[in-house]
């Protein structure tokens, strides 16, 4: 266990059941995470969960990714202060008002549940931030996605009154590259079949073809999604 510290927070779980004459029977577990430790320093999404139950059993046990290489990873001798990491993570925070229809106003401890809601205006980090973490070495944001350290922008399509149709991921590959310069060769394209329920009431099968650029870099990632029973691109950006 030298290698392994237990994170911050416990989860408690609870179940139960009823049987028919309406007798309701509630247990309570300890959701207990244990995280792989690396020159003392949790690493995240790698370590053990052990689920206890009321009597000090344990009910459960899992292990959370595969055994690391202390080699592979960065001394921390060579990282930047707290108080440095502190600062460049507040130059770096957006916040935008956002509102929360169930902003819970009281929870329940046992068995922990929320018990009252009301709508609230609040305060919230832009979602194009989503508070990303600061590499301690460089002191910048690290990039856990694609684009996600900056606002999107989206390419606004003028109507011209001509039909695109497609009736294939190819032709409608085609139609991005010449009605709109935009090359789809180097981007993963993906094809899903939904149900939408029409003015008739029935079900009304539809293809969306989409395509995203693989990039690793800081910038938006293009994308364009065509759905082809509306015969209308939802979207393009780029």
């Amino acid at each position: 266990m030298k290698n392994y510290r237990p994170a911050e927070n416990v989860s408690i779980v609870t179940s139960g059941s009823t049987d028919t004459s309406g007798k309701t029977t509630r247990w309570v577990s300890l959701s207990i995470n244990y995280l792989q430790a690396i020159h003392n320093i949790p690493v995240l999404n790698s370590g053990f969960t052990v689920h206890v139950n009321e009597t000090g059993h344990v009910t459960d046990f899992y292990r959370m990714g595969d055994k690391l290489d202390n080699a592979i990873f960065p001394d921390p001798s060579k990282s930047i202060s707290r108080e440095t990491a502190e600062k460049s993570f507040l130059a770096n925070l957006k916040m935008e008002l956002q509102y929360n229809e169930h902003q819970p106003t009281k929870i329940q401890s046992f068995p922990p549940e929320i018990a009252e809601t009301k709508p609230v205006l609040m305060y919230g980090p832009a979602f194009y931030t989503s508070v990303l973490p600061i590499d301690a070495i460089t002191g910048k944001t690290t990039v856990i996605w694609p684009g996600l350290n900056q606002q999107p922008q989206i390419v606004k399509l003028a109507p011209l009154g001509k039909q695109l149709v497609g009736h294939s991921k190819e032709k409608v590959a085609g139609i991005l590259k010449n009605e709109f310069d935009f090359d789809t060769s180097t981007m993963e394209a993906s094809a899903t079949t939904q149900d939408s329920i029409g003015v008739d009431d029935h079900s009304h099968p539809f293809i969306t073809y989409s395509w995203i650029e693989n990039t690793h870099s800081n910038k938006q990632p293009r994308m364009a999604i065509y759905r082809h029973r509306r015969r209308e691109f939802y979207s393009c950006m780029g």
